[in-house]
């Protein structure tokens, strides 16, 4: 099941596991620099990668032990990785965004929080700058460093509480869609499918590149970690 979880929840190689809102996603592309301060808690999923010809292609399920499409396509299709989604304030414009990140990222942020004991995404947490560089599976990688203290601005929670609010939840995709978002004929449908995940307190997140990758619509019933 995909869900909010704590910080402490989750050690590498665990199997600990897991909306489209109206919140606009932070895309993490390759090359650039991010300033963003996380909200609240993350969010962990599953989702598939897969390579289609000139496409890149996800989907994002449920639960990979169970996953009909995985068991019919045996190694053809690589397990489905753990992804983490994320409210952060983005910094370069000051707006409330959803985050996709990968494990890497998370437990970064995670041993900021076993050194310190200051939640992340509370009001004693800091600005983090973000660094992406590279592509491809084992190329693509990510710098993550807290900066200074960035507790919330009364405009900042009054942003972030309306967000929360307006919390709604989706489903992960069903073997159907999963099996014609890899397999089938490619569809472009804009940007709610290049590279959405699910989220947390706003639901859903982005994940890879620009316009030519289809990625997951966002999944539900997700599972918030603690920090």
């Amino acid at each position: 099941m995909n869900g909010q979880i704590d910080w402490g929840d989750i050690i590498p190689g665990s199997k600990n596991s897991g909306g489209r809102g109206r919140v606009p996603f932070l895309w993490l592309k390759s090359g650039n620099t991010y300033t963003v301060r996380p909200v609240a808690k993350p969010v962990i999923f599953f989702k598939y990668f897969y390579q289609n010809g000139d496409k890149l292609r996800t989907a994002i399920c449920q639960d990979p032990s169970t996953c009909s499409v995985k068991m019919a396509h045996g190694d053809a299709l690589d397990t489905p990785g753990e992804r983490f989604a994320i409210l952060v304030i983005d910094r370069a414009d000051g707006e409330l965004k959803i985050m996709e990140f990968p494990k890497g990222v998370f437990i970064d942020i995670k041993n900021w929080w076993q050194a310190t004991q200051q939640n992340p995404g509370g009001d004693e947490g800091v600005d983090w700058v973000i660094q992406k560089s590279g592509s491809g599976k084992m190329g693509t990688k990510y710098a993550t460093t807290p900066t200074k203290l960035a507790p919330f601005s009364n405009d900042e929670k009054k942003m972030i509480l309306g967000v929360i609010k307006d919390e709604e939840g989706n489903n992960a995709h069903s073997a159907e869609q999963i099996e014609k978002r890899l397999f089938g004929e490619w569809e472009a449908k804009g940007n709610f499918n290049q590279n959405q995940t699910p989220a947390q307190a706003a639901p859903a997140a982005p994940a890879a590149p620009p316009a030519q990758t289809e990625v997951a619509a966002p999944a539900g019933g997700n599972v918030e970690i603690d920090w």
